[in-house]
């Protein structure tokens, strides 16, 4: 259990941040008003709703996958959990992200963490995989 549950972490994040990296380099590579604004973060209101959309997909692709792994059911909450409490440095301390972003952005960001990564973990009847039993 202790093995699944580190192992899901591990995975989860793996997959959070590849998305992450991934899906922002799409968005450079397609859209050349973003990949001019992302070096001073001088980001339009759409930029900023696709980066929340971003997130979004980021954190509920780590919670299936950290779901999965794991096969506990309440997983998908806890990996929602462990990404808010990850995430509340960054976007609250002074002089980190703060001041890039308007407020907003950060509370709909922090907000929508749990609810995201809860429902889309939640009702999947996964079983772990044969190499983590």
């Amino acid at each position: 259990m202790p093995l699944r549950f580190a192992l899901a972490v591990a995975i989860g994040s793996v997959v959070f941040f590849g998305v992450l990296r991934i899906d922002f380099w799409i968005l450079k590579t397609i859209w050349a008003d973003y990949a001019a604004a992302a070096p001073d973060r001088a980001y339009t209101l759409p930029m900023l709703l696709v980066r929340l959309v971003v997130f979004g997909l980021a954190i509920a692709l780590a919670s299936i996958a950290a779901t999965r792994v794991s096969a506990i059911p309440r997983m998908p909450w806890i990996a929602g959990i462990v990404i808010f409490l990850v995430s509340i440095p960054d976007h609250f301390y002074p002089g980190w992200v703060w001041i890039y972003y308007p407020a907003w952005y950060h509370y709909a960001y922090l907000a929508s963490i749990v609810p995201i990564a809860g429902i889309a973990g939640a009702d999947r009847k996964f079983k772990a995989p044969f190499w983590v039993r």
